[in-house]
């Protein structure tokens, strides 16, 4: 929408739905005659969804991690309501923002430490074993895992997937402790072998 100078009310150019949240422009009452699309961006959460990223661009060391979580989980929820392209382009101005609450290398808990969504030096445990392993040795999202599983719009408005562990890891396992034969193991074993495709 077109934006008015205060000093001179001539229009200065066009704002976007971001601009007009967090200049308090009454959109309806600057375009009544659209009262119509408008209503309909606030009931699919578009504006919504703009206030809280305007709110996230905010971030900084005073913010406590529960308060993070909280704002992050709204705009996720609100993200779920859009295309895909409408939510990366609702989550854009984050992208540089050091905003992500990080777990510093050589640390356990956070401590006030951020990153931005482009910056490649952090990763993403989204699984308890992952998380125990890799905590202190490598950058990680201070969420944890059931706070990220309820963040999955957000990942993807972000192109988040690639820093997942469970993808980067390579996992392996091996036995420990001694070895003892188990007859009634190996009986049922040996009775289910024939239906199994190789």
């Amino acid at each position: 929408m077109s934006d008015l100078s205060p000093e001179s009310g001539q229009p200065i150019g066009w704002v976007s739905i971001d601009k007009c949240m967090t200049k308090n422009i009454t959109v309806v009452s600057e375009y009544p005659r659209c009262e119509d699309l408008f209503r309909w961006l606030f009931a699919n959460g578009c504006v919504e969804v703009y206030s809280l990223v305007a709110k996230a661009a905010n971030i900084n060391k005073s913010y406590k991690l529960r308060s993070i979580v909280r704002l992050f989980s709204e705009i996720n929820e609100m993200l779920g309501k859009l295309t895909p392209n409408a939510a990366a382009r609702a989550v854009k101005r984050l992208r540089d923002k050091a905003v992500f609450p990080i777990i510093k290398k050589g640390a356990k808990s956070f401590s006030g430490e951020f990153a931005s969504p482009n910056q490649k030096s952090w990763f993403i445990a989204d699984r308890s074993h992952l998380r125990q392993s890799f905590c202190g040795k490598v950058q990680l999202l201070a969420f944890t895992v059931q706070e990220l599983n309820a963040m999955e719009h957000l990942s993807q408005a972000f192109l988040l997937d690639s820093r997942r562990l469970s993808k980067l890891a390579l996992s392996k396992t091996a036995p420990k402790g001694p070895l003892r034969f188990s007859v009634s193991k190996t009986a049922s074993i040996r009775n289910v072998a024939p239906f199994i495709n190789a």
